[in-house]
């Protein structure tokens, strides 16, 4: 016999939106760029908006990880390489301002990062 929640469950699209209530928009997507994975494959970078950062949910982890937080925070995802626009994004932090996750995103491709005109 198979085990049924008893509540219904949340699903989540690769970029964290509740697919269960279309009205809660999933974010706004604030730049986009390409960076050189292994200095020759072109690859995309997200970074969104989001109103929410996500806490870890465990009980050991102090409560800034812990727990839910709510705000403006700004996340990075990256494509896998060879996928502009496609395949599903890991993510590379969440940060509390843009300037923050650019830089960020800047020594995580060793400066190859070419952002797209906003």
């Amino acid at each position: 016999m198979r085990w049924r929640a008893s509540r219904p469950q949340l699903k989540r699209d690769p970029l964290d939106g509740n697919m269960e209530n279309p009205e809660i928009p999933p974010g706004t997507l604030v730049r986009t760029g390409t960076w050189l994975y292994d200095d020759t494959v072109p690859s995309r970078v997200e970074i969104w908006l989001r109103p929410v950062k996500y806490g870890s949910g465990d009980y050991e982890d102090a409560p800034e990880f812990q727990d839910d937080q709510y705000g403006e925070f700004y996340e990075v995802y990256y494509h896998p390489p060879g996928q502009i626009g496609g395949g599903r994004p890991s993510g590379g932090g969440t940060y509390d301002d843009l300037r923050s996750a650019m830089q960020d995103v800047e020594r995580e491709t060793r400066g190859t990062i070419r952002w797209d005109d906003s």
